[in-house]
């Protein structure tokens, strides 16, 4: 499934929520899991999913500042086995997994960095 067809997917639960918690489930799912391009002109244009946007955007920003944070031990782990590989054998086949799996992990990085921006100028 594309990026925006699952953020089709995730506007279509947000519209047919049934009570409040639910719109406020939806709507954190779609600021964290989806590009503000998508859902930026579709959110701010509903009065309602607007006014709403304030009340969830601190707790959106919170969980994805906790999975940063995450990536960053993860990272930091990486570096720590690479340097434990490198300092028994430098030709070992797996450090070249352990560099690839930290480059990943630095790109969750720069887009948890984008989606936060995106979050924070949102309104």
């Amino acid at each position: 499934m594309s990026k925006e067809e699952e953020f089709v997917f995730l506007f279509e639960e947000l519209e047919n929520s049934k009570n409040e918690e639910e719109v406020y489930k939806s709507l954190k799912r779609i600021l964290k899991e989806s590009n503000s391009e998508f859902y930026k002109n579709k959110i701010l244009n509903n009065p309602y999913f607007k006014s709403l946007v304030v009340d969830v955007r601190e707790d959106v920003l919170s969980e994805i500042s906790e999975i940063r944070k995450s990536l960053k031990d993860e990272i930091k782990s990486i570096d720590e086995e690479i340097i434990n590989l490198l300092s028994k054998d430098k030709d070992n086949p797996h450090i070249n997994k352990f560099k690839s799996l930290k480059r990943d992990c630095i790109s969750l990085v720069y887009e948890i960095d984008d989606r936060k921006r995106d979050i924070v100028n949102l309104i």
